[in-house]
């Protein structure tokens, strides 16, 4: 699986997928943290893991002073699902509404720690993941996060 995450060259970004394993997380800890992209890059930065287990792919992203403009294009050899979620995390179909498994960064307060707001303690399901674009400042900018992958996904966008 390939990630790509793009902003403009004035926003240091970072890339993060967070594993589900039943647990309650409340923050990125070493134990669900399953790949990330290295430390803060200006303008891009890419995340590529060889053996990623099937489940959700999700984004999340913070930003303090306005909404980001973004896309989340996604490539496969297979299907890909690809839908955007309302911020509280109600996904188009009511009767998949896994909103649980959902971590808005418009929940928690930011702390200027490592991954950049600190959420409140969520269920993540085993099988789901949380990707998370970041910035090194407290700050918005507009941002592109592409994500490649040669087995079934399926994605959704969280502001």
């Amino acid at each position: 699986m390939l990630l790509t995450l793009e902003a403009p060259v004035d926003l240091a970004i970072n890339l993060r997928l967070v594993g589900g394993d039943g647990q309650r997380v409340g923050s990125v800890s070493k134990k669900s943290l399953r790949g990330q992209s290295g430390e803060y890059r200006p303008g891009f930065c890419y995340l590529d893991l060889d053996a990623v287990e099937a489940g959700l792919v999700k984004c999340q992203l913070f930003f303090r002073l306005r909404p980001p403009r973004s896309t989340l294009p996604s490539e496969c050899s297979i299907n890909v699902s690809v839908y955007e979620c309302s911020p509280s995390g109600q996904l188009p179909d009511a009767t998949a509404n896994p909103t649980t498994a959902f971590l808005t960064s418009a929940k928690g307060a930011y702390t200027n720690s490592t991954c950049g707001v600190r959420t409140p303690l969520a269920h993540v399901p085993p099988g789901y993941y949380l990707v998370i674009p970041s910035t090194f400042e407290p700050r918005r900018g507009d941002f592109d996060l592409h994500g490649y992958a040669n087995l079934p996904v399926t994605t959704s966008r969280l502001r």
